[in-house]
């Protein structure tokens, strides 16, 4: 590679101008060699980063039907919450029905039954 260069640098022996080419090749030997290490660095390194890309895209196939369901379970569970009744309601809603049969069986024949289940909302 430098073969043309150092021959032609020996037209130039003897003159002022020898030992600034002859540094200014040896300078460019050295970026050179170390511009091939460097290379070859990148190169590991990217061998590196395209396995640890493969392994991320696998994971990823691996996840994205997980993550598909569980968008479909938010939306599930929204819509859900958003026909929740209000507590309010829910208790009127229970007391008219409990009326209800209270007309049908009479005040003297109609039980309810409530149980504490030790769930912080049921107290």
């Amino acid at each position: 590679m430098y073969k043309k260069r150092e021959t032609a640098l020996k037209a130039f022996e003897g003159s002022e101008d020898y030992e600034a080419l002859k540094a200014q090749l040896e300078l460019e030997k050295k970026e050179t060699e170390d511009a091939k290490v460097e290379v070859e660095k990148l190169k590991k390194e990217q061998t590196t980063l395209k396995a640890k890309l493969k392994k991320v895209k696998e994971e990823y196939k691996k996840a994205e039907p997980i993550y598909k369901r569980f968008l479909n379970f938010t939306e599930e569970i929204n819509s859900l919450e958003a026909e929740t009744l209000s507590e309010d309601i829910l208790y009127e809603n229970a007391k008219k029905e409990a009326l209800f049969f209270q007309d049908i069986f009479g005040k003297d024949n109609f039980y309810i039954e409530l149980q504490y289940h030790r769930i912080d909302k049921e107290a």
